[in-house]
């Protein structure tokens, strides 16, 4: 029954779905929608890594697919089609786009569709919070974290502006910080993202301690035990494929194999770091060397 401002509804019987934040829902709806997966891996649709399949990525019900040719894509939006039918569900087109990202990415192509309904292509599409952009190679877009931080970190400083600096510094690194670097350690950012990563750190600490100074927002960051963001980002990374590397999925273990293991020994040797134990406080003298 269903309760709404104290008016109660007359019983009914649930016959099909899962409950909403039940233990077993996750596992119980992966069981059911698993028939979709294997139709496309039986088919060979979709981009692959050797002979591993990539072309169909699911967390719940979020669905990415992932094509080399607009052709093929075609042909896995029908198979994925059929599939969901037959499992009475369907793709919520209001939801969907496509995107391309390669040298071809403003070229004219053809549309894609469910049914009789066209995919719209886009600019961006977001995925668990992050937001992809179509581009000559992948890129991800910074901007939305960003204006979460701005946003928090003003709604958090104007209440406690007044407070002693080591109070607010705390509580920005506990509620600020992470809406900006979440799933950072997943990406590959490039130096432009990372100078603005840590622009937000400064226009924070500037606010903070009232001054524009480099050189003594450094200093305040490094006497509150606070490091530039991009040191964040490195410590993060680090920590994350090193955890992967030690993953029993034989996938995941995998794909470290063809990229993630050149990638940590690249951003081990780049920050001086010679195993996970030490990672922090190597990364700690290299900011503390940047700023003497």
């Amino acid at each position: 029954m269903i309760n709404w401002f104290g008016s109660i509804s007359r019983k009914f019987l649930l016959q099909a779905g899962v409950r909403q934040g039940g233990v077993l829902s996750p596992v119980l709806f992966t069981v059911y929608i698993d028939s979709l997966i294997v139709a496309l891996q039986s088919r060979g649709l979709g981009c692959q890594i050797g002979f591993m399949c990539f072309g169909i990525l699911m967390y719940a019900d979020d669905l990415i697919l992932i094509s080399s040719s607009v052709t093929e894509m075609q042909k896995m939006i029908n198979v994925c089609t059929d599939e969901l039918d037959k499992l009475d569900l369907s793709i919520n087109i209001k939801k969907s786009v496509c995107i391309r990202v390669g040298r071809g990415v403003k070229n004219v192509c053809s549309e894609l569709t469910v049914g009789a309904v066209t995919i719209p292509w886009a600019s961006n599409m977001t995925y668990l919070g992050i937001t992809i952009k179509s581009s000559v190679k992948f890129l991800i877009d910074l901007k939305i974290c960003r204006t979460k931080f701005y946003r928090s970190f003003n709604s958090v400083f104007c209440r406690i502006s007044k407070a002693n600096e080591l109070l607010i510094v705390s509580i920005v690194k506990t509620f600020c910080v992470p809406t900006v670097m979440y799933s950072v350690e997943a990406l590959d950012l490039n130096a432009s993202q990372l100078n603005s990563l840590d622009f937000l750190m400064f226009q924070a600490f500037g606010k903070i301690f009232k001054t524009t100074d480099r050189d003594t927002l450094n200093w305040c960051m490094y006497y509150m035990n606070t490091w530039p963001l991009r040191f964040e980002y490195y410590y993060r990374k680090i920590k994350f494929l090193t955890k992967i590397a030690k993953s029993e999925n034989n996938l995941i273990i995998s794909c470290f194999h063809l990229f993630g293991k050149l990638e940590l020994t690249n951003l081990c040797r780049k920050v001086n770091v010679n195993n996970m134990a030490e990672a922090k406080n190597v990364i700690w003298a290299n900011f503390a060397s940047s700023i003497i």
